[in-house]
């Protein structure tokens, strides 16, 4: 009998615990290829939600800044770079701000030496190097003080290109924040290549999102685990883009002191932070400097936090990071 009593006690209170448990929002998925050279992946989680709405939203939101800010042929950045000025009230402030991030950072980050990039784009496509003459050529091009910006008028000076590889993807999820939260929907994550944002919960239980840190040695098994919400990640590294000639990886990361791409000791860095397209300007740039430099240069950045995988396949991950990191101990929530 007192068994009973006990069974009955236990199956009361697992019914009881069943109901009071949070319950999880509906999920939903989207999923785009053609915008951006990239794929983007879009999980959000709502109850009683117009799906059909919510993918024109986005979608709209996605094929406009990619026609705006991608430089593919006919566009309206190659327009700009063919015509060396514009009067464009959309794109100004964003190259205003860039341009000023570049000073910031040491001008590791050029976003004038589109001629230079397209060159090491058309590489990794063919797989044939470039003339060497060639890249000295587009070395020259562009540079400091090139593009200029007076209001809603961009003015291009010395041959200079516009390229916003460095920053467009950074751009876009942080412009589909805005979408998310004009369609009250709180809880979501955004991928758009190696561009991360995550927003609400996962669960009604769980507190934080599991973002993997992608593993250059090998792509189908994450490299380490980051539990976190509200932030954006954003990684750049040299087996992204690349193309092997000669035993040799180039790869789509450029090095200005040179005209090549970066040969350094880093396969990737990661960069978290709250705003992804500072994030995206961050991850190329401290990608290009030294270990000492990147914690110089993050004074100016307090709150963004960084984990280097090298080629030795050793890692270092920033202090202020590691409460989320899986490898420092840090648990899903």
């Amino acid at each position: 009998m007192k068994n009973r009593f006990i069974i009955f006690g236990l199956i009361i209170c697992a019914i009881f615990m069943g109901a009071c448990k949070p319950k999880d929002e509906a999920k939903h998925d989207m999923v785009f290829y053609e915008y951006f050279d990239t794929v983007i992946e879009i999980t959000y989680f709502k109850d009683d939600v117009d799906e059909a709405k919510v993918k024109t939203v986005i979608e709209d939101k996605i094929k406009h800044l990619n026609d705006v800010l991608s430089n593919f042929e006919g566009g309206a950045i190659d327009e700009l770079n063919k015509s060396g000025e514009k009067d464009w009230a959309e794109i100004a402030p964003i190259l205003d701000k860039t341009l000023e991030l570049e000073d910031k950072t040491g001008n590791k980050v050029d976003i004038s030496k589109g001629k230079l990039f397209d060159i090491w784009r058309d590489a990794i496509e063919s797989g044939v190097l470039p003339e060497e003459a060639a890249v000295k050529d587009a070395l020259m091009k562009g540079g400091k003080g090139s593009v200029v910006v007076h209001g809603d008028h961009i003015t291009l000076n010395n041959g200079a290109a516009v390229d916003l590889g460095s920053v467009c993807k950074g751009y876009l999820n942080e412009e589909l924040k805005k979408d998310f939260d004009a369609l009250g929907i709180k809880n979501y994550i955004i991928s758009s290549g190696g561009n991360v944002t995550v927003h609400g919960r996962r669960a009604a239980d769980r507190k934080n999102f599991s973002i993997g840190i992608e593993n250059p040695f090998d792509l189908g098994d994450p490299f380490d685990i980051i539990y976190i919400t509200d932030k954006s990640l954003v990684t750049s590294g040299d087996y992204q883009r690349f193309v092997e000639i000669d035993g040799r990886n180039y790869h789509h990361i450029v090095d200005l002191n040179t005209g090549y791409p970066s040969d350094n000791e880093k396969r990737s860095i990661t960069i978290v932070g709250d705003d992804a397209y500072l994030c995206d300007f961050l991850s190329t740039t401290l990608f290009l400097k030294d270990k000492d430099e990147i914690d110089e240069c993050l004074k100016d950045f307090p709150d963004y936090e960084y984990y280097i995988i090298y080629k030795d396949g050793t890692h270092f991950v920033s202090e202020g990071l590691k409460k989320y990191v899986k490898s420092f101990g840090a648990n899903l929530e």
